[in-house]
């Protein structure tokens, strides 16, 4: 019995590192500090998994992490009803993120806003709770720029090379309750996962055939008994 205690540790052992770790695919994504907000305050925007692939089932390529690259050409606007206003432009940097302090404009009214971050083809991240409250009070002063920037406002990625704009814009846009939709899945395997499957399967038949000789040998041992 102690033998087939330790035959099946093995075995399990075997199927468990045969399994590559998966990633984490839900895509581009963005938090705010606050909710209850002055015009011309600052406002702190992170953002979590600004990656362009990524290789759930398998080994990412050389020079590329578990979310391929990390995107450029990120534009975060403020969008109150049919006006949005640029207010930060960058990209994310070698873990996938970024945090960005934007000023709130002074062009908003006092009510709700949302904040809204894009990246290629006017694709908006996802966020979970997206609204901001603009209070009445006067709009404050501030030294800082219309539009931050973060990491590298030209940046090269796997699909194009965008250098943003550096003055805010107001044009017409989609409603508030766009933000609130999540972007249009990542994905990728890397060319991988055929032979990571390969790879697992040829540990399972190992264990397989393994588990069977010793099996095999318990019982030829007790029928010399």
């Amino acid at each position: 019995m102690r033998i087939l205690a330790f035959v099946s540790v093995v075995f399990g052992l075997l199927i468990t590192t045969g399994s590559p770790a998966a990633a984490d695919c839900s895509g581009p994504t963005i938090e705010i500090e606050q909710r209850e907000v002055v015009r011309g305050a600052q406002l702190v925007v992170t953002g979590y998994a600004w990656g362009d692939n990524c290789y759930d089932t398998g080994a990412p390529p050389d020079g590329e992490g578990v979310l391929g690259v990390p995107i450029g050409g990120i534009d975060v606007y403020v969008v109150q009803g049919t006006e949005e206003f640029l207010v930060a432009t960058g990209a994310a940097d070698d873990e996938y993120s970024f945090d960005v302090t934007i000023v709130i404009p002074a062009e908003l009214t006092a009510g709700t806003a949302i904040v809204q971050a894009r990246w290629a083809a006017n694709r908006i991240a996802y966020s979970e709770n997206p609204q901001i409250v603009v209070t009445d009070a006067s709009p404050l002063v501030s030294d800082e720029p219309t539009v931050a920037t973060f990491e590298s406002a030209t940046t090269t990625t796997a699909d194009s090379t965008t250098t943003s704009t550096a003055a805010p814009t107001s044009a017409p846009s989609s409603t508030a309750t766009a933000a609130t939709d999540a972007p249009d899945p990542l994905s990728g395997d890397g060319g991988q996962p055929d032979q990571d499957s390969n790879t697992t399967t040829t540990l399972v038949i190992v264990g397989v055939a393994t588990l069977s000789v010793l099996l095999l040998a318990v019982l030829i041992a007790r029928r010399r008994v």
